[in-house]
């Protein structure tokens, strides 16, 4: 839609003769930027690394099927910043292993394991042995998941994973519901209830990432989706959960490998949110300066 400005006669260059309306000038000029203001963009972009996170929780000793494993429920904080933004991420680990009292496909607390001091993966409550790639995040017999929470809402829009054996097909969701998620006790079918649903109250399916190469270098991800090219597209959220593939979370596996990998890096950046019109505080600050003007202007030349 074209938009015609025009201005009036006396909104001219200064001159002997016009001394008194530069003023005015002024306050319309103001008038239109605060209408034609654009909205305020988060432009933050962040990457978190685990080998810069710390252990911010520890977990109990649990007696499994295998024998008791130690840290369970633990949890890890990592902090990353950009422009003097300050956006911290905790990562719980997760597994189908069966909460007390829910069946034995259901998620429980599982163990976050940092190994080699850069790289996550996750021990369940069944004392996987580390042969095989069963202390990574995994879905041999049960689906291992790490979830994160951010401080603020991210765009989750790629990932590297340092280690990976046999296969890495990955499933990524995001939480849309009011409430903080909580997923012990629940199964990959009551997750994908929520995808199937879209009502806004659960979680969302974001991307399934198959085939994931290793890579120690964060500039060039494993793996990027959600729109990584275009940040205006991106999907947003405080919690991301990011899975070992699940037929029920993510439908068809491009093949029949297990698939077993560890986490070292991902990033995301600032939701960037459409204008709601709504004026910003600098837009209706610069507003009132603008009346401010013109009424000194118009006393200006009653007088």
């Amino acid at each position: 839609m074209a938009v015609m400005i025009h201005f009036q006669d006396d909104c001219v260059p200064e001159t002997s003769m016009t001394a008194k309306k530069p003023l005015k000038c002024l306050a319309l000029l103001a008038l239109l930027g605060a209408g034609f203001a654009a909205p305020a963009f988060a432009a933050d972009s962040w990457t978190w690394k685990a080998s810069t996170c710390t252990q911010t929780a520890s977990g109990s000793s649990v007696a499994g099927p295998n024998g008791t494993v130690s840290n369970i429920g633990n949890a890890y904080g990592c902090g990353a910043t950009s422009g003097g933004v300050v956006n911290n991420a905790t990562l719980t680990g997760w597994s189908t292993t069966g909460f007390s009292g829910a069946s034995s496909s259901s998620y429980d607390k599982a163990s976050v394991r940092r190994y080699d001091g850069v790289e996550f993966g996750i021990v369940n409550d069944y004392n996987e042995s580390s042969s095989g790639g069963q202390h990574s995040v995994d879905n041999n017999t049960h689906t291992d998941s790490l979830l994160i929470k951010f401080d603020s809402a991210v765009a989750l829009n790629a990932l590297n994973i340092g280690w990976r054996y046999n296969d890495a097909d990955i499933t990524i969701l995001r939480y849309v519901g009011a409430e903080a998620p909580n997923i012990q006790g629940k199964t990959t079918a009551d997750l994908k209830a929520d995808i199937i649903d879209g009502n806004g109250k659960g979680w969302e399916l974001v991307a399934n990432v198959f085939d994931l190469p290793e890579s120690t270098n964060t500039n060039i991800p494993s793996a990027t989706f959600n729109n990584n090219a275009d940040a205006s597209k991106n999907k947003s959220s405080s919690w991301w959960l990011i899975s070992a593939f699940n037929s029920n979370l993510g439908g068809v596996a491009g093949d029949g490998m297990k698939d077993y990998f560890k986490l070292f890096s991902f990033a995301g950046a600032g939701k960037q949110e459409p204008s709601t019109g709504i004026p910003e505080p600098a837009s209706l600050a610069l507003a009132a300066v603008a009346l401010l003007a013109l009424r000194v202007t118009r006393r200006s030349s009653r007088a």
